[in-house]
């Protein structure tokens, strides 16, 4: 359960991740 949890976590992270480079990139060719 826990090992699923790690794994679910770091899923999210790298997913957080890509949204705020994206958000970013986003922002940067929007100005």
């Amino acid at each position: 359960m826990l090992v699923f949890f790690k794994q679910e976590s770091f899923k999210w992270n790298q997913l957080a991740a890509f949204a705020c480079i994206l958000g970013a990139v986003y922002f940067i060719f929007k100005k």
